[in-house]
């Protein structure tokens, strides 16, 4: 059984995994493709199988954590998690939950925690120690 990965490197988004399942697996879980029918491009918000377009990962290998704004992986409880954003295991891109969209890049997160770290130790936005 065999899915198809048909992102390219750089897409800016997580789709259902459903959306380009094989033929076979499609045949294989009806029931599946009923539910993940309605899960298409800008629709993921209620979707259990997300598939990174970025790097191929999915719920079932590297997976995606509720994150902050920073990207940090946190409980997705009503006090912390004030965006529903996911950050990719395979990645680390922020996804936002409601569209699938990529909020920001991994190299976006880096970048916020060195300028984050420039503020604490010195107390102003980017400096270095």
């Amino acid at each position: 059984m065999t899915d198809t990965f048909e992102g390219e490197a750089g897409e800016d988004k997580v789709i259902c995994s459903w959306q380009n399942a094989s033929e076979e697996t499609k045949k294989l879980f009806p029931d599946a493709v009923a539910f993940h029918a309605s899960h298409t491009d800008g629709h993921v918000a209620d979707c259990d199988s997300w598939k990174c377009l970025n790097c191929g990962n999915t719920v079932d290998s590297d997976g995606f954590l509720p994150c902050d704004e920073d990207g940090r992986e946190i409980e997705p409880t009503p006090e912390l998690w004030t965006k529903p954003l996911y950050v990719c295991g395979g990645c680390g891109n922020v996804y936002s939950k409601n569209s699938g969209e990529r909020y920001f890049t991994s190299e976006d997160v880096a970048a916020g925690y060195a300028e984050k770290e420039g503020e604490k130790t010195t107390g102003e936005k980017g400096a270095q120690s």
